[in-house]
């Protein structure tokens, strides 16, 4: 039937319970430590990832800050550019009204003068213009 060996029993127990002992040196422990670092990595890299997060979110704000303080500037510099055009325009358009103006009042005198040396003259052969128109007249 069935033997059962005592020596070898033994045997196979001292050499179970080394084996654990050696696989639980050898790889159980180094591997779990390994797991741990890893983990100890993961988590020191997520709380670099957040801080950094929190640090991009601040230089979000400033870049927005200055981009408005930019826009502001740039419409103040286009506004003071668009005013300075508009005076400049006006001085201009001034300038010309008061020439035309100037140009108008010497044609206007110069026209005034030769309508009254036109009257004279006219005044001056009106008596030779109705002679002649009687003698029209009177051809007729």
């Amino acid at each position: 039937m069935l033997e059962i060996h005592t020596d070898l029993m033994v045997f196979t127990a001292i050499v179970f319970l080394a084996l654990i002992y050696l696989l639980n040196t050898m790889l159980y422990k180094p591997m779990l430590k390994f797991m741990d670092d890893r983990e100890h990595s993961i988590r020191s890299s997520e709380k670099s990832i957040a801080s950094t997060a929190g640090d991009l979110s601040i230089t979000e704000s400033e870049i927005e800050a200055v981009l408005s303080k930019a826009r502001e500037e740039a419409a103040r510099i286009k506004s003071d550019a668009l005013n300075l055009a508009k005076e400049e325009a006006d001085k201009q358009i001034a300038a010309k009204r008061a020439e035309l103006e100037a140009k108008y009042s010497e044609f206007s005198a110069q026209l005034a003068t030769k309508r009254t040396e036109l009257k004279s003259s006219l005044e001056s052969q009106a008596p030779e213009f109705k002679s002649a128109l009687l003698v029209k007249l009177a051809k007729i």
